[in-house]
C-alpha cells in the first residue's frame, strides 16, 4: 500500500514535470544571408568609407602638388623676367 501510493506521487510529480516542460516556451531559429548579418554589413560600412577616402586623398595631394608647382614657377618666371628685362636694357636680343 505504502509502496503505491509512492509510485502514484511518482507519477504526479512525472506528470507535473512533463506538463512544466510542456509549458516552456520553444527558441526561435532565424537564418540570415550575408548581406543580412550586422557584421558583414558593418564591414561593408567600412570598406565604403575607405573606398571615398581613397578617392579624396589623392585629389587633395594632387592639389596641393599643383599649387607648390604654380607658386614655384610663378617666382621662377618673375626673377628670369627680371633678369630679361636688364639684359634687354643693356642690348641683349631675345636669341641671346
Amino acid at each position: 500500500d505504502e509502496a503505491k501510493t509512492s509510485l502514484d506521487d511518482a507519477k504526479i510529480k512525472l506528470d507535473d514535470a512533463r506538463s512544466a516542460i510542456d509549458d516552456i516556451p520553444t527558441g526561435k531559429l532565424i537564418s540570415l544571408t550575408r548581406e543580412e548579418s550586422a557584421s558583414i554589413l558593418s564591414y561593408d560600412s567600412a570598406c565604403q568609407s575607405m573606398k571615398a577616402i581613397a578617392v579624396v586623398f589623392p585629389l587633395i595631394f594632387f592639389l596641393v602638388a599643383a599649387l607648390v608647382s604654380l607658386t614655384t614657377l610663378t617666382r621662377m618666371v618673375e626673377e628670369q623676367r627680371v633678369q630679361s628685362g636688364t639684359f634687354r636694357a643693356l642690348g641683349y636680343d631675345k636669341k641671346d
